[in-house]
């Protein structure tokens, strides 16, 4: 191998060492490298921590959208089994009165039908 190679080679080797990994900490890497680009360390440091900062606060506003879904579609269930139910019932046998009264017939199937199709919409 050429000498040329050779310090090639070895400037490779040597530089693929004192790469930063991420995990490196501004401390660490002005114990490695003194003082030179400190500055630099300290506003990747303020960047990654934005990062994390804007992350966690995206995966709580994700965390809430999802568990109010959750809600949503519990309270939608609770409303079409058990009572649920005979709250449609209710409510389609109030519609169906009104609508007596104006001399309007519907069947009341019909009516809850819609009712239930309006809670879960």
């Amino acid at each position: 191998m050429s000498t040329k190679k050779l310090h090639h080679f070895e400037s490779s080797a040597a530089a693929k060492e004192n790469v930063a990994s991420p995990c490196h900490t501004a401390e660490e890497l002005r114990e490695e490298n003194g003082n030179y680009g400190d500055e630099k360390y300290r506003e990747l440091e303020a960047r990654a921590a934005a990062a994390v900062d804007e992350k966690s606060v995206e995966q709580r506003r994700n965390g809430r959208a999802v568990s109010n879904l959750f809600k949503l579609i519990g309270d939608s269930s609770q409303l079409l089994n058990g009572n649920g139910e005979r709250l449609a019932r209710r409510e389609a046998s109030y519609l169906w009165r009104e609508e007596e009264t104006e001399g309007k017939k519907m069947n009341i199937g019909q009516k809850a039908g819609l009712v239930q199709i309006c809670v879960i919409f």
